[in-house]
């Protein structure tokens, strides 16, 4: 299945596939384009203050990285503030890595930055958008509908304002949809309450990573031992199993949710980038709040981390995460 909001880049990948001679090895398999992911709704990144963090490009970037010190300090899930230009915050999540030796936080690095666009022009769709196999387009849509409800992932319940949306855009427009809401049960505190915590010093765009470092001597010494203690209990990155779903769970800044990471991936373009990655979607069983985008997610034994997370669903109750692996990898991180 290929997603993109707008409709000539999804039937373009479709073509080439079909082309191809890809599914002359594959029986029983067919191709397929949609407008947004069913029943996963709309995709959003929850690292903003407001439902609208589309980002469009690396300029405008706010290096400096601000907590609250009357909450605890974290290794793993350290509520993080941006300030950007209009003086309102983003709330981030962050989790204690090592850098050589130095202790250093991680999280995403789409919340640095404070341009935005309008949402991308919605394609309307006057022809069959289910559009499956031969690469016509007037094939069966209630087969269609139903192929592509069983294939789904998911399966929560969503409203009609849930409709699922888009997964890739063309050039470099965000892909992520603004939800005409305002958040609940936000605790943004005052600027003036905030502390400096350290600056952003590199990050990734394609895999949504940001190192920041820790100038904060208190916070720095606070985060080195609770990390070192963590680093001894864990080997490793948990590795995502190819072949059968796994018990998660995300340890957000209040506390731990539960769920299930599915063991099958999805490549997705995320804004600003200039490749597809490799995602992987969790199911929770409560929802994540603003602020969450950066949630590492463990394995519920091993409490090893299979990656964080950098994309929800409308509802927050479907995340995707990029993999622990390739970002320790290129951060230069463990």
């Amino acid at each position: 299945m290929f997603f993109c909001e707008e409709k000539e880049p999804r039937k373009i990948a479709k073509k080439t596939i079909d082309e191809g001679g890809l599914l002359k090895n594959l029986a029983g398999f067919r191709t397929g384009h949609l407008d947004r992911i069913p029943r996963v709704g709309r995709l959003i990144q929850p690292a903003a203050r407001q439902e609208e963090a589309q980002q469009s490009s690396e300029s405008g970037s706010v290096p400096e990285v601000y907590f609250d010190p009357s909450n605890p300090i974290k290794a793993i899930g350290m509520p993080i503030f941006i300030k950007q230009a209009d003086s309102t915050l983003r709330k981030a999540t962050a989790n204690a890595v090592f850098d050589g030796q130095r202790c250093v936080y991680l999280s995403v690095s789409h919340v640095f930055f404070n341009d935005t666009l309008p949402p991308p022009a919605r394609s309307i769709a006057l022809e069959n958008e289910f559009n499956f196999g031969s690469g016509t387009e007037d094939e069966d849509e209630e087969e269609c509908r139903d192929a592509t409800s069983c294939a789904s992932v998911s399966s929560f319940e969503e409203s009609a304002d849930d409709q699922p949306k888009s997964l890739t855009s063309k050039s470099n427009s965000s892909t992520m949809s603004p939800v005409p809401s305002t958040p609940n049960n936000q605790d943004f505190p005052d600027m003036a309450s905030l502390v400096l915590l350290g600056q952003l010093t590199t990050f990734s765009v394609d895999l949504d990573w940001a190192v920041i470092d820790i100038h904060h001597s208190g916070v720095h010494s606070a985060v080195y031992e609770l990390k070192t203690n963590i680093q001894s209990e864990r080997v490793q990155e948990k590795l995502i199993s190819k072949t059968e779903s796994v018990n998660i769970v995300a340890e957000t800044s209040r506390g731990p949710i539960n769920g299930q990471l599915s063991h099958m991936a999805i490549y997705m373009r995320l804004p600003n980038a200039t490749c597809f990655q490799e995602v992987y979607q969790v199911t929770l069983d409560s929802a994540l709040e603003w602020g969450d985008c950066g949630v590492q997610i463990l394995n519920t034994v091993t409490e090893q981390p299979y990656g964080h997370v950098v994309v929800s669903s409308a509802t927050k109750k479907v995340a995707y995460i990029v993999p622990a692996t390739p970002v320790f990898q290129k951060s230069g991180t463990r």
